[in-house]
């Protein structure tokens, strides 16, 4: 099998970071659905395997982006395992990039557009954009339509609740006006008896009438207590329902916001529209940089020669140190890069661990199914199949 079978592999022992995260899902009311009907118990089990589907898709594509923070740590740390002579060599070449980085704004003289960080993160990102603020961007309006669903989604479970509430009052005043009608019959057909005995009256039109006005009123309150109690349980099936898709769609909304604040941390942005601000300023500061650019032969050259010294090594990216030059001079800013990496990474774990713990709870839900239920074993498999074969 693909990937459900990865999911229905076995449960790794969980460490001390997995412990402290807290997990948060709406429970599903097992015993308010009928897992013997049918219907309901495959869209029970499509509904826990589409949640499953969804963590499973947002785990391969964390991977590749903890895979590339990874990365980026393990070149870290190879440099900073070189001997003394090799690195003395790095900061050789490195210290000329930074110098003449330094020397190029001074020559400018003038405000800039962005501060320097800013413009080096946008340096950064210069190969991802405006890919990775469309991105963003898309990310952030999904956000507002999961919102919107999940306003929605609470909005028809409140109106249902309500309904239900009312159902029970109809259903407790039908019972309530039987009790009376009831007393009533009874009361007058002790009248009557008196009436009869006492009086020697004939009372038998009377005990007719009662009777008959009783079994009026009693049976249309039984039919309305009948339609009541039938409208309760679809109201009830409707609230399962709604909770079914608000799992869904939290899961969804998780995914979604902790993957906008690591992008929001990657990026330093607060919001797309400063990205793309902040990546207008840069594209005008790169503009104008260029007119005043008189060192570039020199700059280029101390690039060239740190990069093929960087070669030399087992770097994943050496190209992205010609960008952060300053990193290989100053202690300070390496150790700044390695924080910002760690809180990438730590992000990105809390994110896969988050959707492993969906897939193996929906897992467990089936596999508890198939415990409980052997007889729809078979059938249940079939679904997981068919879902495994996609």
């Amino acid at each position: 099998m693909g990937w459900f079978s990865k999911v229905f592999s076995k449960k790794k022992k969980s460490t001390e970071n997995e412990k402290e995260i807290q997990f948060e899902d709406t429970k599903i009311n097992r015993q308010a659905i009928n897992l013997r009907d049918g219907y309901q118990r495959e869209k029970y089990v499509r509904n826990c395997l589409e949640q499953i589907g969804e963590a499973c898709g947002e785990t391969d594509t964390l991977n590749v982006e903890y895979s590339g923070v990874t990365s980026y740590l393990l070149d870290l740390e190879e440099l900073e395992a070189l001997p003394e002579e090799e690195k003395s060599e790095v900061r050789l070449y490195a210290s000329k990039i930074d110098s003449y980085d330094k020397s190029k704004t001074n020559y400018q003289g003038r405000r800039q557009r962005i501060t320097e960080p800013q413009f080096l993160q946008m340096e950064k990102l210069a190969d991802e954009m405006p890919e990775c603020h469309e991105k963003l961007k898309k990310e952030e309006e999904k956000r507002v339509l999961i919102k919107q669903d999940l306003s929605r989604l609470e909005g028809e479970k409140q109106a249902y609740l309500y309904r239900k509430e009312e159902i029970i009052a109809s259903m407790a005043n039908e019972k309530g006006m039987t009790i009376i009608i009831l007393c009533a019959l009874i009361l007058l057909v002790i009248i009557l008896f008196c009436m009869q005995t006492l009086m020697a009256m004939d009372v038998k039109l009377g005990y007719l009438i009662a009777v008959a006005v009783a079994a009026i009123f009693l049976t249309f309150i039984f039919m309305k207590y009948t339609d009541a109690s039938i409208e309760q349980k679809k109201v009830e099936k409707g609230i399962n329902k709604l909770i079914l898709l608000q799992n869904t769609v939290k899961v969804r909304y998780i995914n979604n916001s902790q993957l906008l604040d690591y992008y929001y941390l990657k990026y330093n942005v607060k919001n797309s529209k400063e990205l793309i601000t902040l990546w207008e300023e840069y594209t005008k500061e790169c503009e104008e940089r260029k007119r005043y650019e008189n060192m570039t032969s020199e700059l280029e050259k101390s690039k060239k020669d740190l990069l093929y010294v960087l070669k030399r090594y087992q770097l994943s990216d050496p190209h992205v140190w010609l960008h952060q030059a300053g990193a290989l001079v100053n202690r300070n800013e390496m150790l700044e890069i390695r924080h910002e990496l760690i809180q990438r990474r730590q992000k990105l774990r809390k994110q896969l661990e988050y959707n492993q713990h969906i897939a193996e709870e929906r897992k467990d839900e089936i596999k508890k199914l198939v415990e409980e239920y052997p007889e729809y074993a078979k059938e249940i498999l079939k679904i997981v199949s068919e879902y495994d074969e996609k």
